[in-house]
């Protein structure tokens, strides 16, 4: 038996949500509620509603969480207090419907695109979630809690694909010339 952890990005979980963005629902929330009865599975958040888009610039940019609303009306950037407001709404938000659907606590996220910075990491660790799982295809290191590397399959790799991509084939020895 191999142990999983399925990020969940909370807003996907009723159906009824205006979920534009989504091509469609990842896990009803019946489903959620069976998957701690699983020993293997551990639900993380993967945010409320980070992973949508934001305006960040004035040129009408989006990204995700990491970024600063840019508001064109007022024509300036969320400040400090705004900024940890929004993303401390967001996060407890997510823990608290992640927890109530399974009853367990939520320990760690799964930042959207990988992308965090020093004011995630702190709002997060308020809600007591102190491992971050960054989006870099290197192999995970556990004794840093405050990042951990996971590597994105996607497209259906082969098991060769996926050794490879994870450098996890023996590498041929280079050839070297002997005079």
């Amino acid at each position: 038996k191999i142990p999983i952890t399925i990020s969940i990005i909370t807003i996907s979980i009723y159906p009824k949500q205006n979920l534009s963005n989504f091509k469609q629902h990842l896990i009803i929330s019946l489903k959620i509620t069976q998957l701690p009865q699983t020993p293997y599975i551990d639900v993380i958040s993967h945010t409320h509603n980070l992973h949508r888009g934001i305006m960040y610039n004035p040129q009408g940019n989006e990204a995700a969480a990491a970024n600063r609303r840019y508001s064109i009306t007022q024509g300036r950037y969320e400040n400090d207090t705004d900024y940890r407001k929004r993303i401390r709404d967001d996060l407890k938000k997510s823990v608290d419907l992640l927890e109530s659907k399974t009853d367990e606590k939520v320990r760690a996220i799964a930042w959207p695109y990988g992308i965090y910075n020093r004011i995630l990491i702190e709002e997060a660790q308020k809600l007591d979630l102190i491992v971050n799982f960054s989006l870099n295809d290197n192999n995970a290191d556990i004794r840093a809690l405050s990042k951990i590397d996971r590597f994105l399959v996607y497209q259906n790799p082969t098991t060769l694909e996926l050794l490879k991509d994870l450098n996890l084939l023996p590498q041929s020895p280079e050839n070297k010339r002997i005079i």
